[in-house]
């Protein structure tokens, strides 16, 4: 479980996959099993620190599902936006999935969540669909090797792949995920934070290792200048 705190100075100076104090906005995968959860509201109904001064709760399942559940009870009442990375791949319950703000599977994740095989945008689109069906706000699937698409109940961005020189997808994801609760905690609209988060997974298959392979904020800016500058 991680959190991505309140922007304050040096922003552009820190990797995506940390808020703008340099936090970090993404735990590592499994680093918490075995961890028993704290018990229920230990500080009178309030969130603890560093929750309480958080605007985005980040949580991923390498940690038992009661401590996810947890996170996203205080996260949901310190009013933070809640997002959840749900790998490793498992079944979720409809009241968690009613909670999250957005959610973002990769395909063989999306699959076990939904019983939807997904192997392109249709099929994504498909998963998502149905995850916003229970209850989820915005759902973030992986359309295999074609991109993204992001969706709520309002709006749709599909996110086609960057064409960068690919040498390790390890981390990939996490910098996506990353990335996408970074823009939430900034503000920005699904329009803006879906091609950063694309972007930033991008650059992330670029490098080898999953923590050394975390873009910094004007890498990615850069890749879509160059992007979009080409479209124009």
């Amino acid at each position: 479980v991680g959190v991505a705190r309140r922007p304050g100075r040096g922003a552009a100076e820190h990797p995506v996959g940390r808020a703008p104090t340099g936090d970090s906005a993404a735990g590592a995968p499994g680093a918490g099993r075995g961890r028993r959860p704290p018990p229920a509201a230990p500080h009178g109904g309030r969130a603890p620190w560093p929750i309480g001064s958080a605007r985005v709760v980040l949580c991923q399942l390498g940690v038992p599902l009661d401590a996810v559940e947890e996170a996203v009870r205080l996260g949901r009442n310190a009013r933070c936006v809640v997002v959840l990375d749900p790998g490793p791949p498992a079944r979720l319950p409809d009241s968690l999935v009613a909670q999250l703000d957005l959610i973002r599977p990769n395909t063989s994740e999306a699959e076990i969540l939904t019983g939807i095989p997904v192997r392109d945008r249709g099929s994504a689109r498909e998963a998502a669909l149905d995850l916003l069906r229970r209850g989820a706000k915005i759902a973030a699937v992986q359309a295999g090797e074609h991109g993204d698409v992001l969706i709520s109940r309002e709006r749709e961005v599909w996110l086609p792949r960057f064409d960068v020189n690919r040498v390790d997808a390890t981390g990939a994801g996490d910098a996506f995920a990353s990335a996408l609760a970074v823009c939430l905690a900034e503000g920005r609209s699904l329009e803006d934070a879906g091609p950063f988060a694309s972007a930033a997974a991008a650059l992330a298959t670029t490098v080898l290792g999953a923590q050394a392979s975390l873009p910094r904020r004007e890498a990615v800016l850069r890749l879509l200048r160059d992007r979009y500058s080409l479209k124009q």
